[in-house]
Order: structure tokens, then sequence, then C-alpha cells
């Protein structure tokens, strides 16, 4: 195994189904799994059902990779909604709503300053257990 070797000092691992996440786990006991790279966000929550489980428990740092759905997340009707009530873009409030997320590393593309200004704006608040729960998700 390369971490065996010294030649890297973390494992992360990309896009597996969950048999393959466990029979990962199950592999890798001697060095543990840092990072988990999945499509996630507000829109698409299909990890929360059982790899974010499985990842916390494991206490695996999810990567959320495309969690602005490359801009779909600006006109969802329940994030336009909270967004209003926060004071907030829907943007901060689809970000927010991941990094409430235990585990969660959000990773929106910032290619533009205005990009990096509006996903600043997610940092340093917290979205409520009742509005978290009204965007769907579990705590």
């Amino acid at each position: 195994m390369l971490i065996d070797k010294g030649l890297t000092r973390y494992i992360g691992l990309g896009d597996l189904k969950l048999g393959e996440l466990k029979k990962a786990i199950e592999l890798t006991s001697k060095h543990n799994i840092s990072f988990l790279q999945y499509k996630y966000s507000i829109i698409n929550k299909r990890i929360e059902k059982d790899v974010m489980q499985l990842a916390t428990k494991n206490n695996i740092a999810v990567l959320a990779c495309s969690p602005l759905e490359k801009g779909a997340v600006k006109s969802h009707p329940k994030l336009v909604n909270i967004a209003a009530k926060y004071n907030k873009t829907p943007v901060q409030v689809a970000i927010n709503y991941l990094i409430s997320r235990p585990c969660v590393i959000a990773t929106p593309k910032s290619e533009r300053k205005y990009h990096i200004d509006e996903i600043y704006g997610a940092l340093g608040w917290k979205l409520s257990i009742e509005d978290i729960k009204y965007l769907g998700g579990t705590i």
C-alpha cells in the first residue's frame, strides 16, 4: 500500500457504492480513510441515507462536490424561502446546510471574487434545526 511505503499520508476515495465503501473500510483497517468524495448537495442528497452514516461512524470527512448544482440552487424554492429568513442568498443557505452535517466539507467552484465573497457568507452562522428539517435533512 502506498501509505506503508511513505508515498502518501492520507487515503481518500471517491464515489464508491455502499458495499464497496464497507469493503474499503475493512481492507484499510490498518490505516484510516481520511475522506470520501461524493456529489452531494441540497438537491442531490442520495448519500445521506447510508454513506453519511457510515462516514460519521468511522470519522471520515466527506468532500461534497458540486454543492451548488451548477447554479441550480439559486432558484430552489425552499432555499429562496429560507434565504430571505436569514438575509442570505440561496447559495449561502445551500452551503450552510451541507457544512452543518457532521464531517462535511463543501467544495464549491470559486473562480471569481464575487463567488468567493458569496461562499464566505455561508460561514459564521447556522441554520436552525427546524430549517434543516424543512430543507429535508436529518440531524
